[in-house]
């Protein structure tokens, strides 16, 4: 129904976004309809906080960074991040410090708590201005984490446990190092290996050619997936693997993109979204029209429609009210 509405001109591509974003499958027509009388910004207040029946828990997550001057003339940084983005950050911090102090004290001399964060933080911002090296995003930045073969569990390195969601993603491309231990003491330690050696990382690589998502351009930083994860006895074979961009590895192993098929087929791989079971489906590179944009329009079959613009009077959201997804009740 939203689709139909776009297409026909009765919803703008920014109410579209905002339904997208927020509504279930089952509730798509009438929501439809309630967004042709309301602004962008009144759907998203009302559909950001509507408790749509079985849609399970929120897919967005809090992400915050504020920056600028402050009256007193100095310069004031808050930042907010799901803690696996958090700790990419706070890795990138310690790294700096580290170097900062390598820096000033080539002979080892000193302590590196002399080092701030602040310092670190502008050594990370003057790093930011050099050429990137060219490493793997599992090698670029490395988080340590301890895992209990027996029950599963894992945790940050000194720091706090870790969801199984975010175990599977820190663990599916990555450097392990297995540790003997002996009533909870380290005993030994074995030799880093790759979940996915290199020589067949570049084999997935050369087919993938890129994020197998439908609609990602994304051709570098790429993650060699697990579709079955090797937790669940899943191998590591091209049959098994498919290259991903961090952004949708991060949101398949939050549960926000499902993936299913065979990668080794061109069009093998279905993506869902988990939470209106909608398909993503795949599409080319739109091409600019080389005509005016009616007449290139008409070529294609568009219609032109007259938008009307909602008028904006004021909404009351305890009156809105979708019907429940069938059978929650």
């Amino acid at each position: 129904m939203a689709k139909a509405a776009f297409e026909e001109g009765k919803l703008s591509e920014d109410q579209v976004k905002v339904l997208a974003r927020h509504t279930p499958a089952h509730n798509d027509a009438e929501v439809a309809e309630f967004a042709s009388h309301a602004t962008v910004s009144q759907l998203s207040r009302t559909l950001g906080s509507y408790p749509f029946q079985g849609e399970g828990p929120k897919r967005e997550e809090r992400r915050e960074v504020s920056f600028g001057s402050r009256e007193d003339g100095s310069w004031g940084l808050r930042a907010i991040l799901p803690l696996d983005e958090g700790l990419r950050v706070e890795k990138a911090l310690e790294a700096a410090r580290e170097a900062e102090f390598r820096t000033r004290h080539p002979e080892g001399e000193g302590s590196p708590f002399e080092i701030s964060w602040s310092d670190a933080l502008l050594r990370l911002a003057d790093q930011s201005f050099d050429t990137e090296p060219q490493a793997r995003p599992a090698e670029r930045t490395q988080v340590l984490v301890h895992l209990n073969g027996g029950s599963g569990e894992a945790h940050l390195h000194l720091g706090p446990a870790l969801s199984a969601e975010l175990r599977r993603l820190f663990s599916c491309d990555a450097s392990l190092r297995w540790v003997l231990e002996d009533q909870g003491k380290p005993l030994s330690y074995g030799r880093k290996r790759r979940t996915v050696p290199s020589h067949l990382r570049t084999l997935v690589e050369e087919r993938d050619r890129g994020c197998r998502v439908p609609g990602c351009s994304q051709r570098r930083w790429l993650v060699a997936h697990h579709l079955t994860h090797w937790e669940d006895g899943g191998s590591t074979d091209p049959d098994n693997l498919a290259c991903l961009c961090p952004a949708h590895h991060r949101a398949h192993h939050l549960g926000r993109l499902g993936i299913e098929g065979d990668p080794e087929q061109p069009e093998g791989l279905v993506f869902t979204d988990p939470l209106n079971g909608w398909v993503l489906d795949a599409c080319g590179r739109p091409r600019p029209p080389n005509r005016p944009p009616r007449e290139a329009a008409e070529d294609l079959g568009v219609r032109p429609k007259t938008y009307t613009h909602p008028r904006g009077e004021r909404l009351d959201r305890a009156w809105v009210s979708f019907s429940e997804a069938p059978g929650s009740g």
